[in-house]
Formats: structure tokens, C-alpha cells, sequence
């Protein structure tokens, strides 16, 4: 009886090492990546924030039976003044510094970013991006344009906001998540500033992580 019990041990342990396990790629929050650069000299300012997921589960009939479907939303909010004025650095010195009642120290640009998605087990599709500039005083960003790509379901567009925010519908097809393939969305902006001729390239990347 020991010897029977044994084998069975032996070959639960041999099947435990030899069935693969299949670990789930889960999305934990999104990551937004900010680079500020000067075209001229082409050193630039990095910054990375990690930003929570908001979520809401609703019930969707699917073929007779109901499965849940999750609604999903990031966004985040960054003031870029005191990137600007570092990217600057002693050129800001000479630049104009008031107009309107502002100064260099008063001025500022707001980016918002964000992304819209539904989810069900571990597939996922996007479907709005989003957006908001908030100029003030000096600083004032223009010639705005966004791109957008799930690579796994091989969607993807540009688009070129005419307002100062934005909330685009956009077409995608559910498609496996794979982290290494995060759906992302960026938006490209030229900053200027009154009374300089000079500009920086201001690319701010979304990515669902």
C-alpha cells in the first residue's frame, strides 16, 4: 500500500513540473512620460509619473450569457513653468518678461492626458483619447497633435485638435493586453514664448501599464 500511495506522489509531482502555467498580464495603472526638448542644442528634460485607474464594471449580455465588462479612465495633469524655464535656462532672462499683466514667473502651460478603455478578462480595447493645454501668461503651446496605437489589434490614428481640450472617439477592436505592447496614446506640442524666437518639442506619452 506504501509503495502504490508512493507512485502517486511520484507522478503528482512529475505532472506539477511538467504543465505549463500561464500567468495573466494585469493592468495595474498607466504611465505618463514627458519629454521637453530644445531642437537646437537637442538636450532634454525627461519625467515619468505613475497614474491611477479608474474603473467601473457593468454587466453585458455576450451570446445569451452575461459577462462583465469593465470601463476604464486615466488621466493626469502636468504644469510644465518650471520645465520650461529650466529647458531655457539664461535665455529666459533676456526674454520679455511681462505682457498682459504677466511675468516669466506667472506663466505657465497645463497639459492633461488621458485614455479610455473597456476591458474584459484580458483583452482590452481603447476608445476615446484625451486631452486639455491650459496656456497662461507667456508660455503658450501650439501646433497640437495626437497619436494613438494598440499594436496588438493593429489600430491606430493621428489627430490634430482644433480646441484648446479634447475627448476623441476612436475605433478599436478588443485585442489580448500584453505589457510589452501596451496600447499608448502621445501628444506632440510646440512650446513658445513671447517675445523669443526660440521653441521646444514637448511630447507627452500615455501608456496603459
Amino acid at each position: 500500500m506504501k509503495k502504490i500511495i508512493s507512485l502517486i506522489t511520484s507522478i503528482l509531482l512529475v505532472l506539477s513540473f511538467s504543465i505549463p502555467v500561464f500567468a495573466r498580464e494585469a493592468v495595474n495603472y498607466c504611465e505618463l512620460n514627458v519629454s521637453l526638448l530644445n531642437p537646437l542644442t537637442n538636450e532634454q528634460i525627461k519625467y515619468t509619473k505613475s497614474v491611477p485607474i479608474k474603473q467601473k464594471s457593468i454587466l453585458v449580455p455576450l451570446s445569451g450569457k452575461n459577462t462583465i465588462e469593465i470601463i476604464n479612465e486615466a488621466n493626469s495633469v502636468i504644469s510644465l513653468g518650471e520645465y520650461i524655464k529650466q529647458s531655457y535656462g539664461k535665455e529666459m532672462k533676456i526674454s520679455a518678461t511681462q505682457e498682459s499683466g504677466y511675468s516669466v514667473n506667472d506663466s505657465d502651460i497645463k497639459i492633461k492626458t488621458g485614455l479610455k478603455w473597456y476591458s474584459k478578462g484580458e483583452n482590452i480595447k481603447l476608445t476615446h483619447i484625451t486631452g486639455a493645454v491650459e496656456n497662461k501668461g507667456l508660455f503658450y503651446a501650439g501646433n497640437k497633435r495626437v497619436s494613438w496605437r494598440n499594436s496588438v489589434s493593429g489600430n491606430g490614428g493621428v489627430f490634430y485638435p482644433t480646441t484648446n481640450s479634447w475627448s476623441k472617439s476612436v475605433t478599436d477592436s478588443y485585442s489580448y493586453y500584453y505589457r510589452s505592447l501596451a496600447p499608448y496614446s502621445i501628444l506632440d506640442v510646440t512650446v513658445h514664448v513671447s517675445g523669443m524666437s526660440s521653441t521646444r518639442k514637448l511630447s507627452v506619452r500615455f501608456d496603459i501599464l
